[in-house]
């Protein structure tokens, strides 16, 4: 009886551990402040903060408001003038402010070719990135994103690109690099990304679970 007993409790910890994990939930990750010039959609505020240089203030980490216990960390960043670079998501778009070699091109806001910008951040748990919503992207400009190159043509009506056989897999903890790509010139701008991850179930629910099977072990050892 103590066998059964014990195994039963095994049993309820395996299945609340189960429920914790199970679920998935979709989430914009808006990057910047501003409306969204693509849909109108407003924001209540972009994710990333503006200003936080990337040669002494990287790494750093925000909490993803739209899905429970996931964090999204800013891991490290490249420019011409790593120095004076800068995250920034204060305007339409979300890219690095950086100063540019002479004869240049920057936008505050976007991924400029010219000043060599990218960045890499990750998630604290593994995601699935289904899609990439930009703004001022035009052809021949590319964007190479976690591995994807991204070309103009690929995008649909509202400048959204997304990721083929179901989404872009990213286990937690892997950096996702971002760096525009084209002639001269050229700058991309990332809006959001929508993401899908495993969220917890109810607690109340793997209590229930843990209650039904505890009153079953209870009848047992009365047998």
């Amino acid at each position: 009886m103590k066998y059964n007993f014990f195994k039963l409790c095994a049993v309820a910890f395996l299945a609340i551990a189960a429920a914790a994990t199970t679920g998935q939930a979709n989430a914009d990750i808006i990057f910047f402040t501003t409306d969204d010039p693509n849909t109108g959609g407003a924001s209540t505020g972009g994710l990333l903060d503006t200003g936080t240089n990337i040669d002494t203030d990287l790494p750093f980490t925000v909490a993803v408001v739209e899905s429970p216990s996931l964090f999204l960390t800013v891991d490290s960043a490249s420019s011409f003038d790593p120095a004076n670079t800068v995250v920034n998501a204060s305007g339409a778009t979300f890219g690095l402010n950086s100063p540019t070699p002479a004869g240049g091109s920057e936008n505050a806001s976007r991924f400029d070719v010219d000043a060599a910008e990218s960045l890499t951040f990750s998630f604290s748990q593994d995601v699935t990135i289904l899609n990439a919503d930009f703004n001022s992207f035009t052809d021949p400009e590319t964007f190479s994103f976690g591995g994807v190159t991204i070309t103009e043509p690929e995008l649909d009506a509202n400048n959204i690109f997304t990721f083929a056989s179901g989404g872009l897999v990213v286990p937690a903890n892997t950096g996702i690099f971002l760096e525009a790509g084209g002639p001269a010139g050229s700058s991309v701008g990332l809006i959001s990304i929508e993401i899908a991850s495993a969220v917890p179930e109810p607690t109340s629910f793997a209590l229930l679970g843990f209650g039904g099977v505890m009153m079953m072990a209870r009848r047992r050892r009365s047998c």
